[in-house]
């Protein structure tokens, strides 16, 4: 293969794979989403909270965090796209 069909194959491949930032699909799942959480939580020696169901708004999750004992602590927001945790 020459090189401009080296790089006609790419630009292709790259224009092909180039997708909306934000589609219906989520990159991430609600369960990678509270997956998130949880490490987050761990890496601040937070593990005895516990992360409560994600639910999808837009472009983010919502993830509720809890004590225990069940008391509502706050809600973290993790990017549906990339799995960040944007709340801290």
């Amino acid at each position: 293969m020459n090189r401009f069909a080296a790089l006609m194959t790419a630009t292709a491949l790259l224009v092909g794979a180039a997708a909306p930032a934000f589609a219906d699909d989520a990159m991430v799942s609600s369960s990678d989403a509270r997956k998130a959480v949880q490490a987050y939580l761990q890496a601040h020696d937070k593990a005895n909270l516990r992360v409560g169901s994600a639910t999808r708004k837009d472009e983010y999750y919502n993830v509720p965090v809890v004590t225990a004992e069940g008391i509502p602590l706050k809600s973290f927001r993790v990017d549906a796209t990339s799995g960040k945790v944007l709340d801290r």
